[in-house]
C-alpha cells in the first residue's frame, strides 16, 4: 500500500470512531459494503485519518480475499491504527471498527427473531413470512439461482480459489494477465475452470459510485438535470422497464412509441 500517513488519535477519537461505526452498522441494510460513502466521508475527508489509496486498497483487497466482505472494515481500522504509529494501534483499530459494524445489526437482527418466533401465531407474522417465501426463489440460491446454473463452473467443487486482477488500462491488464499466466504454468495441478475480462465505463475520472447505470446517471441526477420531478423520472423509468419486458418476451401490444412527453 501507499505510505501511510501520521495521524494522533485520542480516546476521545478511538471513541468517536466506535460510535460512528455503531451508526452505520443500523445503516447498512444491504450489508455493510453500502455504507462506503459515508466511511470515505467519514474517514478520508472529514477526519483525513485515511488517504484516498489506503480507502480504495481496503475495499479491493477485501473484496479479492476469501471471507465475508465485511472485512474491508477491518481493513480500514487497520490502516488507521498503522497511521496512528504502531501495531497495538493497528489491533485496536480492527477491535474497535468490526466491534461497532458487528454489534447493533446483530443485536437487531436476534431481537428481531426472537420475536418473531414468540409471535409465530400473530397474523401479520404469518403474512410477512408467506409473502417473503415466494422471494426466496429471486432472492436465494434456489430455482433459476441454483448454484448448478452457474455460469463458469463457479460452483464446481474443483473451484478451490478466484483471483481478481485489476488494471489501470488496457496495457496493465495484459501485463498482469501474462503474469498471471506465467504463474499457473510455475503451479503444476492448478488450472482456470473460467475467466471474466471487465472493462471500466467511462469516464474514468467520474468521483460518484454509478450503482449500476452505464451512464452513470443516477435518478435525482436526472431530475436534476431536466427539471422534471423525481417521482416522474421514477415513473417514466418504471413504465421503460416494463415495456423492454413486454418486447423482450413477445407480449402483443408493444409498438415501440413514445411514452408521452417529458424525460425519458
Amino acid at each position: 500500500m501507499n505510505a501511510p500517513l501520521h495521524i494522533v488519535l485520542s480516546w476521545a477519537d478511538w471513541a468517536d470512531l466506535f460510535a460512528h461505526y455503531l451508526m452505520l452498522s443500523l445503516m447498512s441494510v444491504g450489508g455493510a459494503i453500502s455504507t462506503t460513502a459515508e466511511m470515505h466521508r467519514y474517514l478520508v475527508e472529514q477526519h483525513h485519518w485515511l488517504t484516498q489509496a489506503q480507502f480504495k486498497e481496503s475495499i479491493a483487497l477485501a473484496q479479492a480475499a476469501p471471507g465475508p466482505n465485511v472485512l474491508f472494515v477491518a481493513l480500514m481500522g487497520w490502516n488507521v491504527g498503522l497511521n496512528a504509529g504502531s501495531m497495538g494501534a493497528a489491533f485496536l483499530g480492527v477491535a474497535v471498527t468490526m466491534i461497532g459494524i458487528l454489534i447493533p445489526s446483530t443485536v437487531l437482527t436476534y431481537v428481531a427473531a426472537q420475536w418473531g418466533h414468540r409471535n409465530r401465531e400473530l397474523r401479520a407474522v404469518r403474512a410477512f413470512k408467506q409473502g417473503m417465501a415466494p422471494r426466496a426463489e429471486i432472492l436465494g440460491d434456489t430455482g433459476a439461482n441454483h448454484p448448478d446454473r452457474w455460469i463458469g463452473g463457479l460452483a464446481s467443487p474443483d473451484l478451490h480459489a478466484i483471483a481478481i486482477l485489476f488494471a489501470r488500462d488496457e496495457q496493465e491488464r495484459q501485463r498482469v494477465a501474462r503474469e498471471h499466466a506465467a504463474y499457473l504454468a510455475r503451479t503444476p495441478g492448478v488450472d482456470v475452470l473460467s475467466a471474466l475480462d471487465l472493462d471500466a465505463i467511462p469516464p474514468f475520472n467520474y468521483a460518484r459510485d454509478h450503482f449500476g447505470y452505464r451512464d452513470r446517471l443516477t435518478q435525482p441526477e436526472i431530475a436534476e438535470r431536466t427539471g422534471a420531478p423525481l417521482g416522474t423520472v421514477k415513473s417514466r423509468v418504471r413504465l421503460g422497464l416494463l415495456a423492454l419486458r413486454r418486447a423482450l418476451s413477445g407480449e402483443a401490444g408493444v409498438t415501440g412509441e413514445p411514452l408521452g412527453d417529458g424525460p425519458s
